[in-house]
């Protein structure tokens, strides 16, 4: 399977030095991020902060350097409107969904086994916007993934809204590495604002 690009998972632009958005001020976030890259499974990464921090750019570029690096890319986004409908994220993930088990653990291993087939030999990063959003069946799914270590588990969350139980013993087994995102400090705003209107910007007037 043709790995995707960050930016058609998450709207960022292109890859690389020509992302809509530039990555400033989170240099000591980009090596952290370069050292998951680099763990023997099972690892990830889990990106946390207040609403408009910039988790999902910071998301988007571990992908976008995944994919640079010879990494197979999925991608789930967590959303109000199926968070409680049963296997309602996996459906980005399986377009042919198994038949159904009347045993939980089998249906996910169907599951599993379909997704795992379009990956053979690779080295495979699962990046999932908003994980608090993840309906139940599809967070045992990503767990289960991440702890059996057939994928590199990436996933953001909004600071201070509960996570699926699945989800939150992967930070507190240590399979994931926890990023805590903070404000940018003024000097990185204004180079920000000073790119995106192609000019300096005079931080008396911000």
């Amino acid at each position: 399977m043709r790995p995707h690009t960050a930016g058609s998972f998450f709207g960022v632009g292109s890859t690389g030095d020509d992302a809509t958005h530039p990555l400033v001020g989170r240099s000591a976030e980009l090596a952290r991020l370069s050292h998951v890259l680099r763990r023997p499974l099972p690892a990830g990464v889990a990106i946390s902060g207040d609403a408009g921090i910039g988790k999902t750019r910071l998301l988007a570029e571990l992908a976008n350097r995944a994919v640079k690096d010879g990494w197979a890319v999925e991608s789930v986004t967590g959303a109000v409107s199926i968070s409680s409908m049963p296997m309602g994220a996996l459906t980005q993930l399986i377009p042919n969904k198994p038949p159904t088990f009347s045993d939980p653990a089998q249906f996910l291993a169907a599951i599993r086994d379909e997704f795992l087939r379009r990956h053979v030999g690779d080295r495979l990063l699962l990046v999932i916007d908003d994980a608090p959003r993840l309906d139940t069946v599809s967070a045992q799914f990503v767990a289960q993934l991440a702890v059996m270590g057939y994928c590199l588990v990436a996933y953001t969350a909004r600071t201070g809204e509960p996570l699926a139980p699945p989800i939150e013993a992967l930070a507190r087994d240590q399979i994931v590495d926890e990023i805590v995102l903070g404000p940018l400090a003024d000097s990185d705003i204004e180079v920000l604002i000073g790119t995106a209107l192609e000019g300096p910007v005079d931080p008396v007037g911000l």
